[in-house]
C-alpha cells in the first residue's frame, strides 16, 4: 500500500469514528438531582439497564459502542472535569478544564478515546 493510500485510509477511518462517536454521546446528568435509567442492549457496551443517581449541579455525558465506553463529568459550579474510558483508562482529571463560570454541557461532551 502506498503512503498516500495509507493516509487516505487513516483519514476515512478517523472521520467514520468521529461520526459514530458523535451519534453515541448521551447526556446523562444535566444539573438536577434526579435518577435516570441507562438502557442496555446487545449492540452497546452496557448490556443490562441500570439506574444512575445524579447529584445537583453535576453534568455528565457518556459514549459507548459495542466494545468501549467513555464518560465525562463536571460541576456547574466548578472548573475541573473528570473522565475515563473502559479502554484501560481510569477516571481522572481531564487535560482541559471548564471556563471560570463552571462547566457547561458542551464542555463535558464524552468520547471513547479519553473520556473528556
Amino acid at each position: 500500500m502506498k503512503k498516500s493510500q495509507i493516509s487516505l485510509s487513516a483519514l476515512i477511518a478517523t472521520a467514520a469514528m468521529a461520526a459514530s462517536l458523535e451519534a453515541g454521546a448521551t447526556a446523562a446528568c444535566e444539573g438536577a438531582a434526579t435518577s435516570i435509567t441507562v438502557t442496555g442492549s446487545t449492540a452497546s457496551f452496557v448490556k443490562n439497564d441500570f439506574s444512575l443517581k445524579c447529584s445537583s449541579n453535576v453534568l455528565m455525558d457518556y459514549s459507548q459502542d459495542a466494545v468501549t465506553a467513555g464518560v465525562c463529568a463536571g460541576s456547574i459550579k466548578g472548573k475541573n472535569k473528570f473522565g475515563g474510558t473502559t479502554a484501560g483508562g481510569a477516571v481522572s482529571a481531564a487535560t482541559t478544564s471548564c471556563g471560570t463560570d463552571g462547566c457547561t454541557t458542551s464542555e463535558v461532551a464524552s468520547n471513547l478515546t479519553t473520556g473528556c
